[in-house]
């Protein structure tokens, strides 16, 4: 700010925050005010916010760029905790089942199978493995003894429980129930976090995530296993959650990035959280190289997430979050703090109208009107049609983007570098995404997305060896995008009095394609042939680009405040092909 300013009280007669403000020359330099000053009667009406001191200690300095690495830790756990069940429960390549007097017994060629053999001609005693086999082929049981060649684990869950053949299907019903958690988390922790605070809610999920694995270390069988990963998923989702929030909300968007003018820190941050979830699941592949007993592994996963207290020690509050709930003395001191670290110190006037600071100057008192809208608005013409469309996207883009990651073990030859790359070929997408959208818009880029997905995996599904595996990395590709995308366009396809209910609801159905995805990838293939789920996945994308082609272009629109504003946005979207122009002064 200019040197040369002029001042006025703090307190009026009519009991009114006052504050400091701009010269005239300052504001005719700046066309407006600073830090949201409103002119009366030559004074100025203090109208503070989070945003309005970002303007003083800056939007993406030393604070905010220490806070964002700082947050992107539960993210990278989140996604190593997703990863986990990918080894946990690996099937392996090839096994056979015999009798249980023949374990570890040479049998005759061709007596045993997966989940059938020859069976045996005993003598009077049974004591040992006959030499022997009768034509009568004897599927196999629970008394039987299954006999697992060597794979990428030394033991997993399936090898344990003998999870394989009639008991197969068991391995993709766990990972559904860890999606059931991620659905509980949706609900959960958005309330938690919004009624209790992000910092609060963040160290309850590293905690409900930290004993989650811990038990699942000393679960006896399948099913007390299946329990802790509905908690698992729970707190994972929690993770991810509340490093997202806390991640959006320590920057304004205002500022953009140097040589990117029409990126703001918001929309950079908001993409790239994305990253360390992939990253962590990477890192999460390299652990199990090292560890791979599965409960080795589970237990080394749970001191890694119970590491996060060390972080969390250094986490704070959400500024917006203290602003909103009218925390004034807590947020002063974070605030003050972010500016010292920015070099920025506020102004004097600014922190004492800090103290005087109320929920009326931050957020304006709601207006009771007869036009709120609700969860059924969504269900009402014109928007009908656009809701079911996103109601379908959701499934549709959770199924492409779990099923191929689910696929990634059976796919490749080697489990370890297939799930490796199938996490790192997300981070691409998402530099790609904030370079983009803002250029050429959403609609185009989710249909084509789409486009390219189903014509990958089509591709992995039809093909061999090397070229299966780069098509469907590649369909990981294109099935993170339209992932980060779908996102992004619900939320800016509704007003802002149900664009949270909206979001809900399209993130359960995403949850029930999510709850589907293991199914198809997973037992699918044992019950027809190996490429039937590439083919449904690719199926699916196809049908969902032919959806999202349907909907309206939002890029260059400002977010809307009634469903009015979204039919003009309709009838005034830029053409599909197009990009978009944006006005520069």
């Amino acid at each position: 700010m200019s040197e040369n300013m002029d001042t006025v009280d703090l307190q009026s007669n009519t009991g009114k925050v006052y504050g400091t403000f701009n010269s005239e020359e300052d504001n005719a330099n700046d066309h407006e005010p600073k830090l949201g000053y409103m002119h009366d009667d030559q004074k100025v009406h203090l109208k503070v916010g989070y945003d309005n001191i970002l303007q003083e200690i800056g939007e993406f300095g030393p604070w905010q760029q220490w806070l964002a690495v700082l947050f992107w830790i539960p993210a990278a756990v989140s996604g190593a905790i997703f990863m986990l069940g990918s080894f946990t429960m690996l099937e392996p390549g090839d096994y056979h089942c015999v009798p249980e007097v023949c374990a570890f017994t040479y049998m005759p060629p061709n007596t045993s199978r997966q989940c059938s053999y020859n069976a045996p001609l005993h003598p009077s005693n049974h004591s040992f493995c006959p030499e022997r086999f009768s034509p009568e082929i004897v599927q196999c049981g629970s008394d039987d003894l299954f006999l697992f060649e060597s794979f990428e684990m030394s033991s997993t869950g399936v090898t344990d429980w003998n999870l394989v053949c009639s008991e197969q299907w068991k391995v993709g019903f766990s990972s559904s129930m860890y999606m059931v958690g991620l659905m509980i988390g949706s609900v959960v922790v958005g309330y938690l976090s919004d009624q209790f605070g992000r910092k609060p809610t963040l160290f309850v999920m590293i905690l409900v995530s930290t004993v989650a694995c811990l038990a699942g270390v000393f679960c006896p069988d399948y099913w007390s296993y299946t329990a802790s990963r509905v908690v698992i998923g729970l707190g994972a989702q929690g993770l991810f959650i509340v490093g997202f929030s806390l991640s959006i909300e320590i920057v304004g968007a205002v500022e953009t990035l140097p040589y990117f003018d029409w990126i703001t820190y918001k929309v950079l941050l908001a993409n790239f959280i994305h990253i360390p979830f992939a990253l962590g699941q990477a890192i999460l592949t390299l652990i199990a190289y090292y560890f791979n007993d599965w409960r080795r592994l589970q237990l080394f996963m749970a001191a890694l997430t119970a590491l996060q207290f060390i972080a969390w020690v250094f986490t704070p509050e959400s500024p917006r979050w203290l602003f909103a709930k009218n925390k004034l003395e807590k947020a002063t001191k974070l605030v003050q703090e972010g500016a010292r670290k920015n070099k920025k110190p506020l102004l004097t006037s600014l922190l004492m109208t800090l103290e005087n600071f109320t929920d009326e100057i931050e957020e304006p008192k709601k207006v009771s009107v007869s036009n709120d809208l609700g969860l059924t608005d969504l269900f009402r013409k014109p928007q009908l049609t656009q809701t079911i469309l996103l109601m379908l996207l959701w499934p549709i883009t959770a199924i492409g983007y779990y099923g191929i990651a689910l696929s990634m073990s059976a796919i490749g030859n080697d489990a370890f570098l297939s799930n490796a790359l199938a996490a790192l070929i997300e981070i691409p997408s998402y530099f790609f995404l904030v370079l983009m959208m803002d250029v050429w818009g959403r609609r185009p880029l989710f249909t084509i997305s789409m486009v390219l997905n189903a014509l990958s995996c089509f591709g992995a599904a039809f093909t061999d060896a090397g070229f299966k595996t780069t098509f469907a990395l590649l369909g990981k590709l294109f099935a993170s995008t339209s992932f980060s995308l779908v996102y992004i366009f619900t939320a800016e396809l509704y007003p802002t009095q149900v664009r949270t209910t909206a979001i809900g609801l399209c993130s359960v159905f995403a949850r029930f394609g999510g709850i589907l995805a293991p199914q198809l990838a997973i037992l699918l293939p044992s019950l027809t042939f190996a490429a039937l789920p590439l083919i449904i996945f690719g199926s699916l994308s196809l049908l969902g680009s032919g959806l999202a082609f349907l909907l309206p272009e939002t890029v260059g629109h400002a977010l809307p405040d009634n469903f009015q504003q979204v039919q003009l946005m309709a009838e005034n979207q830029k053409p599909f092909w197009s990009f978009y122009k944006q006005n520069t002064k």
